[in-house]
């Protein structure tokens, strides 16, 4: 279910509320003394002056009501209402139940391309790239909220790292270089800063700069093409 579809039984429920309410007041107003049951009329609320005899005598009315009096029925409002709040409770339990499976499909798709890890280390990273943009897209179309968002891609940074580590440890290259790249991959990804970093620096031979560049190379593209995903679903949801 798309954000623009979530605003629209949003919109859809509060006007539904808001008919609710008007109909409640309305048919909650009820006349004081029901039809064919009228009180006995009293001298209450009225002034008779003594007058001569033959003229008619003048009666001032004082209710200022015009004879009817109503009040509002409000156990009928208080009904109305609280079937509008578990209207309201109901659609929110559903919504976030929907959203919740949602992410724990997700979650269960990401821990199965870790777990490829050992006998297919390429490929379990490949899924879980894959797995990032996906993600991203979803979030772009209000699929998920920027918090389960960033809890799942927080998971797949943490298996990358994983991966990345393990594979910088096959690498044909120096003990001295091993640890730059392990610290290089401390929070999982490859800056360009640190890319240029590291082949220009002159510390290394040049056996290990070639043996690192290319995974090197490869995950600097691929987490500044990450970075600029997420930039654009943050301002596609901003629109």
């Amino acid at each position: 279910m798309t954000r623009k579809t979530v605003r629209r039984i949003v919109t859809l429920l509060a006007l539904l509320a808001i008919m609710l309410l008007v109909l409640a007041f309305t048919l909650a107003a009820k006349p004081t003394t029901p039809p064919g049951k009228e009180k006995p009329e009293t001298n209450a609320g009225t002034e008779t002056f003594p007058t001569p005899i033959g003229v008619t005598p003048i009666v001032i009315n004082n209710t200022g009501s015009g004879g009817t009096s109503s009040d509002t029925n409000w156990d009928m409002v208080g009904a109305i209402i609280g079937i509008i709040a578990i209207l309201g409770a109901v659609v929110g339990w559903w919504l976030n139940h929907r959203r919740r499976n949602k992410v724990g499909g997700y979650l269960k798709e990401i821990n199965d391309a870790h777990a490829e890890y050992d006998d297919a280390p390429s490929k379990s990273e490949a899924k879980l790239l894959l797995l990032q943009k996906k993600l991203e897209q979803e979030y772009a179309k209000g699929h998920l909220d920027e918090a389960n968002l960033d809890f799942l891609q927080r998971k797949i940074e943490k298996y990358l790292r994983e991966v990345r580590t393990g594979k910088v440890e096959s690498l044909q290259i120096s003990d001295e270089a091993k640890r730059e790249l392990r610290k290089m991959l401390k929070d999982g990804k490859v800056s360009r800063e640190e890319y240029d970093a590291f082949v220009k620096s002159g510390k290394y031979s040049k056996r290990d700069i070639e043996a690192a560049k290319k995974e090197l190379s490869r995950w600097q593209r691929e987490d500044e093409g990450e970075e600029n995903s997420h930039r654009t679903s943050k301002s596609a949801q901003t629109r």
